[in-house]
């Protein structure tokens, strides 16, 4: 894979690997960050950050603070460590993450809710692994087997296809971390806790209304915040030509207009032959 990360746990040897397209060139897609015998590893962006720094004002350094408005790890790691692991489940944004908490001896990994980013794990022979490459994950085991259950329930889903509702994944052994999940794997002894931190039906908000006019007007705001959340150095908008991409596009191109202009907006489409 030529961006992602890979951590390795065996007995008391810890091991974080970083992929970036060469060796000389870095990206901002994928953050490392460790604070005394924490780590975390981050594919990806956290959105929202000041309100998370709000709420870390009170129990983090200034210095510490200001890694976080740079580093979406180093954001990811605090509020784990400041706030309690129960607060991860306010991040949100596109992300794999995964943290090292060498008090507990466990990893805390994790997905945002509409799993933008792949995150799978194993264990063999005393090791645990985390990685978003499933072909990383491959080369520690000492085989390959495909897995022939989840290829039945791939089969078995309606099209179009989405990653399906287990955590099965097409090799034996190794196994994905749902999107809206958070899986918790101890090292010492080995194992496994996973919950679903994210339910959409529990954040149902009720309009009060079903005037569409109304409804627009209670809805273009809060997409308006989305659409600025992102617009983050060389943006690109999907482009298909319908209402929704359209719109987005649309309300991109007049947020970077009205801060000056200097940022173009990149369109992009999906070509069917």
């Amino acid at each position: 894979m030529d961006i992602g990360f890979t951590v390795i746990g065996q007995g008391t040897e810890i091991e974080a690997r970083l992929y970036t397209p060469s060796p000389e060139q870095c990206t901002s897609l994928v953050a490392f960050s460790q604070q005394d015998t924490f780590f975390a590893l981050l594919m990806g962006a956290i959105y929202y950050q000041h309100d998370l720094l709000v709420r870390l004002e009170p129990c983090c350094a200034a210095a510490l603070r200001k890694e976080c408005s740079t580093n979406a790890a180093t954001l990811a790691l605090a509020v784990y460590r400041y706030l309690g692991p129960a607060a991860l489940a306010s991040l949100e944004g596109d992300f794999a993450l995964v943290i090292w908490d060498a008090e507990r001896r466990s990893f805390v990994a994790m997905r945002d809710p509409l799993g933008g980013y792949p995150l799978y794990w194993t264990e063999y022979g005393g090791m645990v692994a985390l990685s978003t490459s499933l072909w990383s994950l491959l080369a520690l085991r000492p085989q390959s087997v495909l897995n022939e259950e989840y290829f039945a329930e791939l089969i078995m889903q309606p099209l179009p296809r989405q990653e399906g509702a287990s955590e099965l994944c097409a090799y034996v052994g190794i196994q994905r971390v749902l999107p809206g999940s958070m899986v918790t794997l101890g090292i010492a002894p080995i194992k496994a806790e996973s919950q679903l931190y994210w339910r959409w039906l529990a954040h149902i908000h009720d309009p009060g209304t079903s005037d569409v006019v109304a409804l627009a007007e209670q809805y273009k705001p809060l997409l308006a915040a989305a659409i600025r959340e992102r617009l983050r150095g060389r943006t690109c908008s999907h482009f298909s030509g319908g209402m929704d991409s359209t719109a987005i596009a649309l309300m991109a191109r007049d947020e970077l207009c009205s801060g000056g202009g200097k940022a173009p907006l990149h369109a992009l489409s999906l070509v069917y032959k």
